[in-house]
């Protein structure tokens, strides 16, 4: 996948030896792997409309801007879905939006759109703690993510005791 943000396509080196510090590498990874599913979520909606946007796989470079391009592309996806709906289903879905912003729990009669957003706002949130926080905050965070027992993430368990560290944007 080529870079969309040159701006995170290069690192100082006080940027690598963060992102290298195990804890912080496997929040990253851990984002990763919620933005995937989300993407894959997606994905399977907008096949339904016709379209085809197949998640690309990792070629190089830093895993923080595959992250990165991995979000905007779900966020971008997310938008299609919501614009290709009828007016009915984006009101349904606009409820249960704000239902997950205000209170962070994700029910399974959610559109598959509102579970992808939660997956993304797991992943944005992990990464964020993993660039600001101390380490134990981190720590914390990565404590309280529930896992299915293939490694994925499990976001109807996580959010049964995760709460965002950072307000949505």
């Amino acid at each position: 996948m080529d870079c969309t943000d040159p701006q995170n396509c290069t690192y100082t080196e006080k940027e690598k030896e963060h992102w290298s510090k195990p804890i912080r590498a496997q929040a990253l990874e851990l984002a990763i792997s919620a933005v995937s599913e989300a993407w894959a979520i997606l994905d399977v909606e907008l096949q339904k409309d016709g379209f085809d946007d197949r998640i690309p796989p990792f070629e190089g470079g830093s895993r923080y801007a595959y992250y990165c391009d991995l979000d905007t592309q779900t966020l971008e996806d997310s938008d299609s879905v919501y614009f290709n709906s009828p007016d009915r289903k984006r009101k349904i879905d606009d409820r249960d939006l704000r239902y997950f912003e205000t209170c962070f729990k994700v029910h399974d009669y959610f559109s598959p759109r509102i579970r992808a957003l939660a997956f993304r706002t797991l992943a944005k949130d992990l990464v964020s703690v993993a660039s600001v926080k101390r380490e134990e905050d981190l720590q914390d965070a990565l404590s309280r993510i529930a896992l299915n027992s293939d490694g994925s993430v499990n976001v109807f368990f996580t959010y049964e005791n995760y709460r965002p560290y950072f307000p949505l944007d």
